[in-house]
């Protein structure tokens, strides 16, 4: 494998990311199910190229990005298929194994000559907590570089929304404020995450929201300069039955509570919530 090649896979990525962030999140959040049917490698490189063109960074520098969050947990491709299994319940010994993946990964990684190091730094580093925690805790490593602590968020950030058998999906709101409460730990960390959360929103595109009437339905289009009031389409009434889908821009209603006609979302939900399927809204 060459780096040309992960650059050629997250080439249109990098494109979608520049053009229409706002597509790619949708993308990436309507990959999010509760069955985990989708590579999580694809999604992370989408939050890895949407952050990158949100800091206006080059593009060289966002393609560099997207391509380490493509390659996070490449290592796990050598680990034994047990271990992959969702149903397996861990102990200590399991554990060590699973984290072994960063040091397959930095392997495999080792006979790519031209991959740019800050790929490298993102896969061996996607674990580390810079105030101490995480893995692999080997000492003599670079010091944790801002890509780093990015990868870290990324993969977080990705792990709660997919889920798994031990742990339900979280709605990406719950996700980005766990994140970032545990970024706490350095004024980098913080810096970082929060940087994170106003690159991808609180309620993306392709998110299920609740709104107070009780009504539910899926973030459509996110304004950037109105984070909290997205247009999207409503899909159930208030007793979360099905209805007749209706657009509803939010930023053309009231947000005050004391009027009749006030609008606004209360609280995200996980992919899947209610049975809803995004997909079949975008197709």
């Amino acid at each position: 494998m060459r780096a040309a090649h992960c650059r050629g896979v997250v080439e249109s990525i990098a494109v979608r990311a520049t053009d229409d962030p706002d597509a790619m999140i949708r993308a990436a959040m309507l990959s999010k199910r509760s069955d985990r049917t989708t590579d999580r490698s694809v999604s992370t490189a989408v939050w890895c190229a949407v952050f990158a063109r949100y800091l206006e960074l080059p593009p060289k520098m966002l393609v560099d990005l997207a391509v380490g969050g493509l390659l996070l947990d490449i290592g796990m491709q050598k680990l034994a298929p047990s271990l992959l299994d969702e149903t397996t319940s861990y102990g200590k010994r399991q554990q060590l194994a699973m984290q072994a993946h960063v040091a397959l990964g930095r392997e495999m990684l080792e006979g790519i000559s031209d991959l740019p190091h800050i790929c490298t730094e993102m896969v061996v580093q996607h674990h580390i907590r810079p105030q101490g925690g995480g893995y692999p805790l080997a000492s003599g490593e670079d010091p944790l570089s801002a890509a780093g602590i990015l990868a870290w968020v990324v993969d977080q950030f990705d792990a709660m929304l997919t889920g798994n058998s031990r742990r339900p999906p979280m709605a990406p709101s719950e996700a980005l404020g766990t994140v970032s409460l545990a970024a706490e730990s350095s004024p980098l960390d913080t810096l970082i995450a929060d940087q994170f959360v106003q690159a991808i929103g609180r309620f993306p595109s392709g998110s299920i929201v609740e709104l107070n009437s009780g009504e539910v339905g899926v973030v459509s289009v996110s304004d950037p300069d109105r984070r909290l009031r997205p247009t999207l389409h409503v899909v159930t009434k208030a007793d979360k039955t099905p209805t007749s889908v209706r657009e509803v821009a939010l930023k053309s209603y009231q947000r005050d509570p004391s009027k009749a006609k006030a609008l606004w979302i209360v609280r995200g939900h996980p992919p899947g919530a209610f049975g809803i399927e995004p997909r079949t809204l975008f197709d």
